[in-house]
């Protein structure tokens, strides 16, 4: 809400301040949406033992077929939290996977340590305000930064907690956060992207007059 009104403010602003200056013009792709869509499915398919994103669906699939099992099987919430980390850190190439599981893993530990910090040196009201902001600082790094979204949205979960007395949603969320890593990187690598074919090598025939 906040900030569908603060663009609107922003848009009221700039026409009052004089005409706004039109942006490039982006030109329309060929064909419909359909089938834009269903003809990079269909390439996809058809070279799926090489095509990165190919292999980061079958990557996903992987990743949320057992931690769906488990939270069907027994509502548990650590493995619903798990299974937004390994989703979101999977990655087409496993230098991003294991850079995403890293800065998650270390946005909710900098989280605790923060909540834990103001709220053994400020009173409640303090607390419920930092968490506030980060939650707004968090989401306003959104695909940006995976540590600060991780900083943000742990600290208003772990304060919760820390309000009422009890460590178990900061357990929780450290304990789901490392369990969806590990599963997001364990897909990773067993299900890497193979190098494309290598392309015979055409040589030019010899010139005869430089024999």
């Amino acid at each position: 809400m906040l900030s569908t009104v603060g663009a609107r403010e922003v848009t009221k602003l700039r026409i009052r301040r004089g005409p706004v200056v039109a942006g490039p013009q982006v030109p329309r792709l060929p064909g419909t949406f359909a089938s834009r869509l269903l003809s990079g499915i269909g390439t996809a398919l058809h070279d799926w033992r090489h095509n990165v994103y190919a292999r980061l669906a079958l990557r996903r699939v992987v990743v949320l077929a057992p931690l769906v099992a488990v939270l069907e099987a027994r509502r548990d919430p650590v493995a619903l939290y798990a299974l937004v980390v390994a989703f979101s850190i999977t990655q087409p190439t496993a230098a991003d996977t294991l850079d995403r599981a890293l800065a998650r893993t270390a946005g909710v530990i900098a989280a605790i340590l923060l909540t834990v910090a103001v709220g053994a040196v400020a009173p409640d009201w303090v607390l419920v305000a930092v968490s506030v902001l980060a939650m707004v600082a968090g989401l306003a790094y959104l695909l940006r930064s995976p540590f600060v979204i991780a900083l943000g949205t742990t600290v208003l979960t772990v304060a919760t907690g820390y309000l009422a007395g009890s460590s178990t949603a900061a357990v929780n969320r450290l304990l789901s956060t490392l369990a969806g890593a590990a599963v997001g990187l364990l897909a990773t690598v067993h299900i890497p992207v193979p190098r494309p074919p290598e392309q015979p090598v055409i040589r030019a025939p010899a010139d005869p007059e430089a024999v």
